[in-house]
């Protein structure tokens, strides 16, 4: 479903028309969105995150630093960053809820 999510977001963004199903849009609607900093190698942060404790929570890369977070469980991404803002924005900035008017950009360093 993960894969089905990334590119539901690409063909948005490229205005293809797209139904969504009410299962997906409710867990998307539980994820967030965010940009790696420093540059770092994605599955290097996911093994970070997983080594603190937070085995639930999933990394997928969108496209240069942009990157969907999202729980593995019924959790609320937003709900799990805001409970460890201070670790998480020692990898993501610009952490947010995903919606659906969300932009994609895909230029790494941006």
């Amino acid at each position: 479903m993960t894969l089905l999510l990334v590119t539901i977001l690409i063909m948005l963004k490229r205005k293809r028309i797209v139904t969504f199903d009410n299962e997906d849009v409710v867990w998307a609607s539980k994820g967030a969105f965010a940009r790696v900093l420093n540059g770092d190698f994605i599955p290097i942060v996911q093994q970070k995150i997983i080594d603190a404790g937070f085995d639930y929570v999933r990394v997928l890369p969108r496209g240069g630093d942009n990157v969907v977070l999202f729980c593995s469980g019924k959790e609320d991404m937003m709900s799990v960053y805001l409970e460890a803002v201070d670790f998480f924005n020692c990898f993501f900035s610009n952490m947010h809820a995903w919606s659906l008017d969300e932009e994609f950009v895909s230029e790494k360093g941006i």
